[in-house]
């Protein structure tokens, strides 16, 4: 499969206008020397959703797997949907010979392989909820913290702090510890009351042990070590590594990351938007050993929404500060659209039964336009897997196709894409509705009750940017729901229907 080339925007509006899935593998000419230049060592593309930069991180594997028969290739992500959507698209656009060179494979499927052909299967993954529970239970196994400390240091601190600072040093030791800067966090430890979390921290992995089980961040800490000891054959396996959504990946991540790919020519390819930061802290991956001074380009164009969707996305940022992976500040004030379209819709509804009438009429409005779209191109987003799952079973009940997204089952277009918000990140759309946008869940209580008033300031950053990523999935038409109150993150003011 050859790469799409077109002379002037009017044919880009044709693609844009045309097949939507080719228009998922398009590449803009102005992003061709991004997929196709050499560069002296790493390089580093940011720009907003939409602006192309999964596209290029696709045709820039397949351009480096072409380039050398010998070389081998890793196109890694953060979410296990991405990846399986990126393996179908790549396998197209490779062809068989240069695809088995190429691996594709979300970051911490990357660390367990790693780990596991090192040192058999591992321990079973503790989820979130039962880590907050092994960290409560070694917080009442260290009785004597100070009552300041004991405030401070809750259970949903100490999983942030043990995932992206101590698991984020090469060699995680107390002594290691007192002297780590700590970047991104914004609570201030001292030196003693780092030595005391650090007994809780003992006490965590020692009830970890007990229970024979580990985090996903310890697994890619561990493969990190491993890639990283120079006399393995893992260590340096990939001649070039390609990463998308990179902002979201922790400092483990990164260690990992340096480790498998030598220094040189075309090691790294990182693409990244910090205003969709929705699962890591900030970081500056220069710490990590990568450095992309002078070898960066910022994507502004964007061809998958129109100005209209594009236009109140980015007004769903305003009073949020984002910094990119090189410490620099992030913005939207450059992006642009070429397609324009109708205006996005919002709607309050006054039950919550109203709202998914609502959502239900919509769905079969566009359904029986006769787009020439497959169901899966349309799409239902919620915050919470249990508005989801509703969701999903009234769109049933009305006798309309609905496929619910899930990490396990590979992407069925056959129905209308039902899925969370955090799911469909890497996902597009034609047409898209964003539920449940009310101020009890956008921003989520619960994400709130858990945690100190310092580390407020970012979660509600990270809501912030989870609302963006789900209004940036369509590229036709956005509407958003609710009940009751609409969420503050909103642009004011709402014209609703």
């Amino acid at each position: 499969m050859e790469f799409v080339v077109v002379e002037v925007d009017e044919q880009l509006r044709r693609m844009l206008t045309g097949d939507f899935a080719a228009w998922r593998l398009f590449l803009h000419p102005d992003q061709r020397h991004l997929v196709e230049r050499a560069r002296k060592g790493s390089f580093r593309v940011a720009g907003g959703a939409g602006t192309g930069k999964t596209v290029v991180a696709m045709h820039r594997a397949v351009a480096l797997a072409r380039r050398n028969p010998q070389s081998r290739v890793l196109l890694t992500t953060y979410t296990r949907n991405l990846a399986q959507q990126l393996t179908e698209h790549v396998k197209g656009l490779a062809g068989p010979d240069v695809f088995e060179r190429i691996d594709v494979s979300g970051v911490d499927q990357l660390a367990r392989n790693i780990v596991a052909r090192t040192h058999g299967a591992g321990p079973r993954i503790m989820n979130e909820p039962d880590q907050l529970r092994v960290w409560a239970s070694a917080l009442a196994a260290v009785p004597d913290l100070p009552p300041g400390d004991r405030e401070r240091l809750t259970p949903y601190f100490l999983m942030n702090e043990y995932e992206q600072v101590i698991l984020g040093m090469a060699a995680p030791s107390l002594d290691g510890y007192l002297v780590e800067p700590r970047r991104g966090r914004r609570a201030k430890l001292s030196r003693l009351q780092k030595t005391r979390l650090w007994r809780v921290v003992d006490e965590f992995v020692r009830l970890m042990a007990r229970e024979g089980k580990t985090t996903y961040t310890d697994v890619v800490a561990q493969a990190a070590t491993i890639a990283a000891g120079a006399d393995l054959p893992l260590a340096n396996r990939y001649h070039h590594v390609v990463i998308d959504e990179a902002q979201d990946l922790t400092p483990a991540h990164w260690r990992l990351l340096r480790a498998v790919v030598a220094k040189g020519p075309d090691d790294l390819f990182i693409c990244e938007d910090a205003h969709q930061r929705i699962y890591g802290e900030r970081l500056v991956i220069s710490r990590y050993g990568i450095e992309t001074r002078g070898r960066s380009q910022r994507l502004t164009l964007n061809y998958r929404t129109t100005k209209q969707v594009l236009g109140f996305a980015t007004r769903l940022l305003a009073g949020g500060n984002f910094v990119d992976l090189a410490d620099e500040d992030e913005s939207t004030s450059h992006y642009r659209s070429l397609l324009g379209g109708p205006e996005p819709v919002t709607h309050g509804a006054a039950s919550w039964q109203e709202e998914k009438d609502f959502v239900v009429a919509t769905v079969r409005s566009w359904l029986e336009e006769q787009t020439g779209q497959e169901p899966g191109a349309f799409a239902v987003l919620a915050r919470s897997h249990e508005i989801r799952d509703e969701m999903a079973r009234e769109l049933l009940a009305a006798d309309l196709p609905a496929v619910v997204m899930s990490p396990e089952q590979p992407v069925d277009f056959s129905g209308v894409q039902v899925a969370t918000m955090h799911r469909a990140k890497g996902t597009e759309f034609a047409r898209c509705v964003v539920m449940g946008a009310d101020s009890d869940h956008i921003p989520h209580k619960y994400v709130f009750q858990r945690a100190e008033a310092e580390e407020r300031v970012d979660l509600l950053a990270r809501e912030r940017c989870l609302l963006y990523v789900a209004c940036t999935r369509p590229r036709d038409q956005l509407v958003v729901t609710w009940t009751g109150d609409p969420s503050s993150l909103l642009p004011s003011p709402l014209r609703t229907r």
